[in-house]
This record gives C-alpha cells, structure tokens and sequence, in this order.
C-alpha cells in the first residue's frame, strides 16, 4: 500500500559470515539487490528499497563499499552515529 513517503520494498538478508569467502559474500549482497531492483522494476517502480539484515562486513569491506557506494544504500548503523 501507499504512505505519504510513497510505496517501500524490504528485503532482509543474512549474508555467509566467514571472511575468507569474501567473493562468495560479495556475489550475496549483488544478487540481493538486483533482486530487489526487479522486484521494484516490475512492481512499483517509484518504490524505495530497504534493506536490513546481518552483511558480515566491515565498513572497509568491499561489501560495505559496493552497498553505499555502488547500490547507493546508507548505513543506518553510521547513520545513528556509530562508525566502527
């Protein structure tokens, strides 16, 4: 359904936790979101995504990078003022 902020699709997610699989974590955290950006494409395409969830990664972690750099998602956990 519709809220004043618009339609929101939530995904949650429990990335693998061993560090040395980090292709494997990465390969996760790209399939989650093309999944969650076709389920926008096809669905509601003005939604927003929210995902949430147990990454395994550091903020110096190619994960972490690809998710607020390259998939554009923000941190909540740095958003509340945390950074480490």
């Amino acid at each position: 359904t519709s809220a004043p902020c618009g339609q929101v699709i939530v995904g949650n997610v429990h990335l693998f936790w061993d560090p040395a699989f980090q292709p494997l974590k990465m390969a996760q955290a790209q399939e989650v979101v093309k999944e969650m950006e076709v389920l926008r494409d096809r669905d509601a395409p003005d939604a927003h995504l929210l995902l949430a969830g147990d990454f395994n990664s550091v903020p110096s972690s190619n994960v972490y990078r690809f998710m607020t750099e390259e998939a554009g998602f923000s941190s909540a956990y740095v958003a509340a003022g945390s950074s480490n």
